[in-house]
């Protein structure tokens, strides 16, 4: 495990303490609970695996007895707790993404989508129902379980949507002049924690001098 991701587990532990919330760290084991039919779809690829997985856990849970279930993912770093909101009035909120990319004919451009790097819970069924159609349909591939599945239901019938969690694009990581600066101003409300988009991180020692500006004490240091 790289150290950044183990930085991002520890923001995210020490987030839920200061919440008065359980915490529950899930490995690898994560992967035994999708069905045998989502491994074979998936193939070697484990984004669709773990897609389901996590709606999987957070159903069990959620039939244990617990209210509300949040999951969060490994590559999510926490930063400015008290911005952070998962107690959302709806039975599934989703994590807000404006993924800061390069624009037709120059610039950047915040492409908005939701995805499930970060989902607070009261019920899953909605959502698992539509994974496991997805599937059986045949259609699986790295986004086709997350952003590619829940931004249309968003746009036809909305989820509620976690306050102050987002998601750093290789633009914003990398410190591209102004990605920063249109992430934080395309979202409706101060960002406290960003995913860091772990399956596209090539380069560790770049996201690691991200986390240290992301967890360097305020004033510290430009973030973006």
């Amino acid at each position: 495990m790289p150290d950044w991701v183990a930085r991002c587990l520890g923001s995210v532990r020490s987030w839920a303490a200061g919440r008065g919330y359980a915490y529950e760290h899930v490995g690898d084991e994560l992967l035994d609970l999708a069905p045998g039919f989502v491994h074979d779809a998936a193939g070697r690829s484990l984004l669709p695996v773990t897609d389901v997985a996590r709606l999987v856990l957070l159903r069990d849970r959620l039939a244990a007895g617990h209210e509300r279930v949040v999951w969060v993912d490994a590559d999510v770093c926490v930063f400015d707790p008290a911005a952070v909101d998962v107690e959302v009035d709806a039975e599934l909120a989703v994590c807000v993404e404006r993924w800061v990319t390069g624009a037709p004919g120059g610039g950047l451009q915040a492409v908005p989508w939701v995805n499930n790097a970060a989902l607070s819970a009261r019920s899953v069924d909605r959502l698992l129902a539509a994974t496991l159609d997805r599937v059986r349909a045949g259609d699986v591939s790295p986004r086709s379980l997350g952003p590619d599945l829940l931004t249309p239901l968003h746009a036809t019938s909305p989820f509620g949507e976690i306050v102050g969690v987002s998601v750093a694009s290789p633009h914003v990581v990398r410190g591209v002049d102004g990605a920063w600066d249109l992430l934080v101003s395309s979202l409706p409300w101060p960002v406290g924690a960003l995913n860091l988009c772990w399956s596209m991180a090539h380069h560790h020692d770049v996201v690691e001098r991200f986390v240290d500006r992301l967890l360097s004490p305020p004033g510290g240091g430009r973030r973006g």
